[in-house]
């Protein structure tokens, strides 16, 4: 007798019978719906898994998650106040890493010729030489000059003060302070008024530097600021339902008195929900003002808060707006909805790089509170940064809220004292307590030229600094090599390069890549050219001669001692290839997706010992390639506050992650190839992953060994009635939940292209 568990209605159905969803109680989350089938299934083969007790891996983690960049359109508005892209109108810093095309005595020319920094942009900032017989000079840079276009290879050019001696291919770090621009990250509607930076009467109360100085007080003058966000054109990502707190500091300096307020969605008529003219003192006063506000689903046009005055002057600071009825016991700086999605996916680790706000920054603003910190930047292609993003504080109480462990991008260009300064403020502040690891890498993909300003383009470079900065935090009062993992990032597609990398680096404990899968892909028809492609790829990187295998040998053979191999981002990378849109869409936020996902990371555990690995990201609706076709990437929810609605890449690694252990033991499989089985052990309970990766057939499976299951489990299951499915603009992949009695059972059923976890 087989007791069978019933994913796709009566067994007799085929897969084209049905319909989606599953049936009966298994449907409805109470438990499976068991079926006495004498030899209902006999026709196929019995894929048989058996379940040992060798354990492959310990030390194993939960599947992490890059948190990404906070921004005011689309499924990055992760932050409480939503109007934070500079809400305590700060100045701006800038650092960044050059590297020597021609040099000489005090003199060093960039070698990116494209760079936008204009004449004088680093003059009258500092600078510190980085490799070298000048290594470790420091001082001002007295001049600067742009970038020649008429000279091949040559970028801006520095004059250094005490004219350190400078040979081509030096490396030094520039670093330099802009205050002002305090309307930076605000939308400006001027009526003939005008702004300025007050750097001396400020708010007793206010933890920032300036404040920002508003003018119009002639007659029939006006000005208004505005902060405009979820402004993506065709979907809304927020919805204004609940209670809400307006505040600012604010001081009135001459004309009339009263600061126009209002908050509302730009539909047509406007939906408005909250106006007010506000009678302001002609002193520093802390304003609060509560509401209430409610609107429908499906509402699509642009939020605006607006503060405006007409015939007066006065001087602004420290703006909020945020929701004050939601989870009580959510005390972070991030949005009920978006602790509300990590904790469901239960992220291992949690990794802070957020690329447009923090790798430029300095560690000292990163650990400021939100008022206090600046604007920063650090690219090449840029001379300005509108928006602050989320703070290290921040970040480590959304790791500790959803028990995970964080991974902090230490900026690229940070020196070893700051790196040192940022061991001893973790440990001052406690935060070396709550987590059973703290992982810090130096720079996001260093080699990346994308990221021009942050990167060294020669890995040997790139190891003697990381030396650096490493052996310095590793001196630092409070260092525990038991809570730090110190990291350095490789490039997967060329292990020589990392091996370069790792012969010559000390300090560091782990080595961390990014296997992406499907970079590039031409124009197919057809689910079986576009998937089969995608659940093979992952097992070619594994076998031997793969590019994680050659990853995984330069780690182990690093010079001074094994390192560790993780992985910092994962996901579909398809930036490449005569792919049509269509086609994008069909592949990129697919169910198929979801499960070369999952069978992407584990075989990385299994194989290769990946214990740490992160998806990338939480946020992160579309993005547009080079082509300008626009992809579904890299974000793994639609989006946090409208529906709620979790990609399949999300869905499977919640699943893995609802059933690893701490160990991952052996499985043998015989039978089906498109099957995959991973078990886990650990703290008296165990679990098991199995991916049927056929685009066609549904698989029995036969469990055995040691480790099989038994008694009741709970089992849930990814699938849907096509492999291309989605959920962005529907439920079309769920998770179902039941339960399992494997005391009378010891066979399940796979439907085509389905992911099913079973824990007990």
């Amino acid at each position: 007798m087989v007791m069978v568990l019933v994913l796709l209605g009566a067994i007799k159905m085929s897969y084209g019978d049905f319909s989606g969803g599953l049936p009966g109680k298994l449907a409805s989350g109470m438990y499976a719906a068991e079926v006495q089938a004498k030899e209902q299934v006999s026709a196929g083969e019995i894929t048989k898994i058996q379940i040992g007790d060798r354990v492959l891996q310990r030390g194993v983690q939960r599947m992490g998650m890059n948190l990404a960049d906070q921004t005011f359109y689309g499924s990055g508005q992760m932050m409480k106040n939503l109007v934070g892209r500079n809400a305590g109108f700060e100045g701006m810093e800038w650092q960044s890493i050059l590297h020597c095309h021609e040099a000489d005595a005090g003199h060093c020319t960039d070698g990116m010729q494209n760079a936008v920094w204009g004449d004088g942009f680093w003059q009258g900032g500092t600078y510190e030489v980085i490799s070298g017989a000048a290594e470790g000079r420091t001082g001002r840079v007295v001049a600067s000059r742009k970038a020649d276009a008429g000279r091949q290879g040559e970028g801006v050019s520095v004059v250094l003060e005490g004219n350190p001696p400078l040979r081509a291919g030096d490396y030094l770090i520039v670093r330099k302070s802009f205050p002002g621009n305090a309307e930076a990250g605000w939308w400006v509607e001027n009526g003939g008024g005008r702004l300025g930076t007050e750097f001396k009467d400020l708010s007793p109360r206010t933890p920032g530097r300036q404040a920002l100085r508003v003018d119009a007080v002639g007659a029939g003058q006006s000005m208004a600021l505005v902060s405009y966000f979820d402004s993506t054109t065709d979907r809304s990502f927020l919805r204004i339902n609940g209670r809400y707190r307006l505040k600012f500091r604010a001081k009135w300096l001459s004309g009339n008195p009263v600061l126009h307020v209002s908050f509302e969605r730009g539909t047509n008529p406007a939906t408005q929900f909250y106006r007010n003219d506000v009678a302001l003192k002609n002193s520093w006063q802390d304003y609060s003002f509560d509401f209430d506000a409610h609107e429908p689903n499906g509402t699509v046009a642009a939020l605006a808060l607006k503060l405006g005055v007409s015939g007066s002057a006065l001087l602004l600071d420290d703006v909020s707006l945020e929701r004050v009825d939601g989870e009580a016991g959510n005390t972070t700086a991030f949005r009920d909805e978006v602790v509300d999605a990590l904790a469901a996916y239960r992220p291992g680790v949690l990794r802070y790089m957020a690329s447009e706000g923090e790798l430029g920054s300095t560690v000292e603003n990163l650990e400021a509170t939100q008022f206090a910190r600046e604007r920063s930047g650090y690219s090449a292609w840029q001379t300005g940064q509108q928006d602050v993003t989320y703070g290290l504080e921040d970040f480590l109480q959304l790791c500790a809220k959803v028990k995970a462990d964080p991974w902090i991008t230490l900026p690229a260009a940070s020196s070893a004292a700051e790196a040192a300064q940022m061991v001893e403020w973790l440990q001052q502040r406690g935060w070396t307590r709550n987590f059973s690891r703290i992982h810090v890498e130096l720079g996001n993909e260093t080699w990346n030229g994308i990221f021009y300003g942050e990167t060294f383009d020669s890995p040997t470079m790139y190891g003697h600094r990381a030396s650096m900065v490493f052996n310095a935090m590793r001196r630092a009062q409070g260092f525990d090599a038991g809570k730090f993992d110190l990291v350095v990032g490789g490039f997967v597609t060329l292990p020589d390069r990392n091996a370069e990398l790792v012969a010559n680096l000390t300090g560091a404990d782990t080595l961390a890549v990014a296997p992406y899968l499907m970079h590039s892909v031409d124009d197919v028809h057809g689910e079986d050219a576009l998937f089969g492609p995608l659940f093979a790829e992952p097992q070619q990187m594994e076998q031997a001669g793969g590019l994680m295998a050659r990853n995984a040998a330069v780690a182990m053979g690093a010079r001074a001692k094994p390192l560790h191999l993780a992985v910092y981002e994962v996901n579909l990378h398809t930036t490449e290839g005569n792919i049509s849109e269509d086609s994008l869409n069909k592949l990129l936020p697919s169910l198929g997706a979801g499960l070369a996902m999952a069978e992407h990371t584990l075989l990385m555990l299994r194989d290769e010992g990946v214990t740490t690995q992160a998806m990338y990201s939480l946020p992160g609706y579309e993005n547009k390639r080079s082509d300008g076709k626009q992809i579904k990437l890299w974000g793994t929810v639609v989006d946090m506050g409208a529906s709620n609605r979790r990609r399949p890449q999300f869905l499977a690694m919640q699943m893995v992650n609802a059933v690893i252990g701490d160990e991952l033991v052996e499985t043998q499989v015989s039978g089906a190839h498109e099957i995959e089985g991973f078990a886990f052990a650990g703290g008296g309970r165990h679990g098991v992953v199995l991916l049927n990766l056929s685009l066609s057939a549904q698989r029995r499976i036969e469990l055995d060994g040691a480790n099989a299951p038994h008694g009741m489990a709970h089992v849930q299951v990814l699938n849907a009635a096509s492999v291309e499915a989605n959920n962005e603009d529907g439920n079309g992949v769920a998770v179902q939940s039941g339960q399992m009695d494997f005391g009378r059972s010891d066979r399940v059923v796979l439907p085509p292209h389905s992911m099913m976890t079973l824990s007990w």
